[in-house]
């Protein structure tokens, strides 16, 4: 039988320490590349463009792009 437990767990401690580890990693190697945990707004862009739930979208582009394998394949095979 599962049994299923909720647990709060305080998250300074583990800030606290990630901040610690930062400090002293640019404490150490300040002259040669320092880590910086802010993120810019300003020069943040999307890597992966917009995500949406569109599974048509999705399922059309798959079959796109399967209809390009196989036309390529076919022309593979045809020259041959």
């Amino acid at each position: 039988m599962a049994v299923q437990i909720n647990v709060a767990a305080s998250q300074a401690a583990l800030v606290n320490s990630i901040q610690a580890g930062v400090n002293a990693y640019n404490q150490r190697f300040a002259s040669q590349n320092q880590i910086n945990l802010q993120i810019n707004a300003k020069a943040f862009s999307q890597p992966l463009g917009r995500i949406t739930g569109d599974v048509k979208d999705f399922e059309a582009a798959l079959a796109a792009s399967n209809a390009v394998i196989v036309i390529t394949s076919y022309k593979d095979f045809l020259s041959i």
